[in-house]
């Protein structure tokens, strides 16, 4: 996350705290702490890192218990027991301005899926994005049974490019590689929109699927006091800096999801309990390309 290194300098700045700071990937960071654990190494003191990694190293015992009133002022659906929500991944279909007009806007899912032959992006990695849209949208609401959904996700995939990426799937779009893509973050299309890129997610494809990134203390610090202190400050003061930067935060006083819209949230306890059958179905969808994934830098 871009913002990690503003936040914790504003951390120092405000408590005198140093924090060293370790940024990768959520399942770099994952290995990380599931190898430190096994070698008994306590290497970490706070966590912040997606929902579903969060939630495996939860299962796994090694965040402890959070224990704070700030996390009543976060969105209920990114309360947990032992961490909480810190920002929201929230997923749009977004388009080019410029590469659309204004009546081919999509207005459904089913027409971003089937309406842009050619024209389509979909992320190498969006499983839980997938799984929640299929299961909460496409079968509950719009009827399909879940062979008829995956294939038309397949369908979708056949003439879609699959990038690796929703930074670099954003700016190609904004490029006019593609479109429009399937899944774009949304505190994305804002910052292209100040650079003057002819993007667009509004009116929004309904539902918006919603998916909490969080922070919790590990179970293993050597600095409980400290740890506590970072951490109710990524759910309090850090909120404003995540909003500045376009984030989507957790706490809705400082904007948090845009209102008015039909909002479906990932489920992470049922995901991960269902995580290889959708993973695998999502990598049969994007092999359906053929095409090689662009990388993200």
């Amino acid at each position: 996350m871009d913002e990690s290194g503003p936040i914790t300098d504003a951390f120092t700045d405000e408590y005198g705290v140093e924090v060293d700071l370790y940024r990768a990937s959520s399942s770099s960071i994952l290995q990380r702490l599931l190898q430190e654990a096994d070698a008994n190494y306590p290497g970490a003191d706070v966590v912040a890192t997606n929902g579903p990694e969060m939630m495996i190293l939860d299962r796994e015992g090694l965040l402890a218990p959070l224990e704070t009133p700030v996390k009543d002022d976060i969105v209920e659906v990114a309360r947990y027991p032992n961490w909480a929500g810190f920002y929201l991944n929230v997923f749009v279909a977004a388009w080019n301005t410029n590469l659309l007009s204004e009546d081919e806007y999509p207005e459904s899912w089913r027409e971003v899926l089937t309406d842009y032959p050619g024209d389509l992006a979909m992320e190498l990695g969006d499983w839980d994005w997938f799984a929640t849209l299929l299961q909460e949208h496409l079968t509950t609401e719009e009827g399909m049974s879940e062979e008829e959904a995956v294939e038309l996700f397949k369908e979708a995939a056949r003439n879609a490019t699959v990038v690796d990426g929703h930074t670099t799937m954003a700016e190609l779009m904004a490029a006019g590689e593609f479109s429009i893509t399937s899944s774009a973050y949304q505190h994305r299309i804002p910052r292209l929109q100040g650079d003057g890129a002819p993007v667009a997610w509004e009116p929004p494809v309904e539902p918006i699927i919603v998916r909490p990134n969080g922070i919790g203390i590990h179970r293993d610090t050597n600095t409980p006091a400290a740890a506590l202190l970072f951490t109710e400050y990524s759910m309090t003061d850090a909120q404003e800096t995540l909003a500045e930067f376009e984030r989507t935060p957790a706490n809705p006083d400082y904007g948090g999801v845009p209102e008015g819209y039909a909002l479906v949230t990932v489920d992470l306890d049922d995901l991960l309990d269902t995580r290889d059958k959708w993973e695998g179905l999502y990598e049969e969808v994007v092999r359906e390309s053929g095409q090689g994934v662009i990388e993200g830098e």
